[in-house]
């Protein structure tokens, strides 16, 4: 009669979990999440800032168009350490609508305006999905508009 072996292979993942001093998993995710939170604040105030730039640049009598591009474009680069459904397409079409105005088309501030009130609309904003989604339809459809014309 044969004897039985049993064979245990020491893996490295299991001797890094027992490992003393490491941290749990569950602490990890709190940690994770704390500093996700921090990095949402960080990223809200960037906005803040650059839609007071926005709506200064607006006001100006010859508004800089490649500085409100590189607002718009710095939004939408923001936007990934953020919650805020829909800020991310409304800064793109600001973008997409500045870029036609450097290819040759006239600027027009109203267009400009429709844009950063749309994206204030969507910044801090608690509007549930159905909501933000009827912003950038409004949103698109005055830009359909205006390129038809």
């Amino acid at each position: 009669m044969s004897v039985v072996r049993r064979f245990k292979p020491k893996l490295a993942l299991t001797e890094m979990m027992k490992k003393t001093g490491d941290i749990s998993a569950r602490e990890a995710l709190r940690r994770a999440g704390e500093a996700l939170h921090d990095l949402e604040e960080g990223c809200l105030g960037g906005v803040d800032q650059a839609l007071e730039e926005l709506e200064s640049q607006l006001k100006a009598a010859q508004p800089d168009i490649e500085r409100m591009y590189t607002l718009s474009s710095d939004i939408v680069g923001l936007c990934g350490g953020l919650s805020a459904e829909g800020l991310d397409v409304a800064a793109r079409s600001l973008c997409d609508y500045l870029d036609r105005v450097g290819e040759g088309e006239p600027f027009d501030g109203r267009i400009g305006a429709v844009h950063v009130a749309s994206l204030r609309l969507l910044h801090r904003s608690d509007a549930p999905s159905k909501a933000r989604a009827e912003i950038l339809d409004g949103l698109a459809k005055v830009v359909a508009r205006h390129r038809a014309a």
